[in-house]
């Protein structure tokens, strides 16, 4: 048994987390690695911005080609996005392209 002040390594980095908030920001990383591993460096040269906030992910594009055509393809975006970020907890819902 544990004394009371004593924590695993896991439970003060989920502590730590939840006080200064990084969760946030760690989400947003995690889904802009995702997004590049999955598109590849075409998709990187025309993302002009990535956000990711309340399962939604936000991206911005340079090309109204390229937007139209991830547009089209939103749904399968989502699940296969989802299958990479699996090991992390928090899912992408939805996907706006600006």
């Amino acid at each position: 048994m544990k004394p009371k002040n004593e924590h695993s390594l896991g439970e003060v980095i989920e502590l730590l987390k939840k006080k200064y908030k990084w969760g946030d920001k760690m989400n947003e990383t995690a889904a802009k690695k995702a997004w590049y591993s999955l598109l590849g460096p075409v998709a990187q040269a025309h993302t002009t911005s990535l956000a990711y906030q309340k399962n939604v992910l936000t991206v911005g594009l340079n090309s109204s080609v390229l937007r139209e055509e991830l547009w089209m393809h939103q749904e399968k975006l989502i699940q296969a996005l989802n299958e990479e970020l699996q090991s992390e907890n928090f899912v992408v819902k939805k996907i706006v392209f600006l």
